[in-house]
């Protein structure tokens, strides 16, 4: 007997899994969605990919990210929709990025500044740091909050 609750498609919004994935599996959309998040247009190298697994050996644990893409210049965004709080995001996300950081450079490169830029899009549907947060990205060299009806 197959317990699985299906939801019709009318019934999803963006912050289901599966109509998440399959919106921002299209660059475009993607590309818009980072855009006006981070308030700068950006244009993708290659396809987005969603559901991306990475995994740096098989005795360690993967991490499955939502949607990774990387832009013309390099630089790699990924972005994560949470619709629960599940009072582990900060170190998740630093378990993210350390995963996705050793899987962009090549075995035995010892020159970290060869480090692709990235930025880490969390759209949460909580607020997570007590202050309205609706965005957090950030980079190797900064990080900014941005929250509804105040400056950065």
């Amino acid at each position: 007997m197959n317990s699985t609750v299906k939801t019709p498609l009318e019934r999803l919004n963006l912050t289901d899994r599966f109509l998440f994935a399959e919106t921002m599996d299209d660059p475009e959309a993607y590309e818009a969605m980072v855009g006006i998040l981070l308030e700068n247009e950006i244009e993708l190298l290659e396809r987005t990919q969603t559901e991306k697994e990475l995994r740096v050996s098989p005795e360690l644990r993967a991490v499955r990210l939502d949607v990774i893409g990387m832009d013309r210049g390099g630089q790699v965004y990924f972005t994560e929709m949470q619709k629960t709080n599940t009072r582990n995001l900060e170190k998740r996300s630093r378990y993210y990025q350390a995963q996705l950081d050793v899987s962009l450079l090549e075995p035995g490169c010892g020159d970290f500044n060869k480090l692709n830029d990235s930025c880490m899009i969390l759209v949460a549907l909580f607020d997570l740091f007590g202050c309205i947060v609706i965005l957090l990205w950030g980079s190797v060299r900064r990080s900014q909050v941005l929250r509804y009806g105040t400056e950065p």
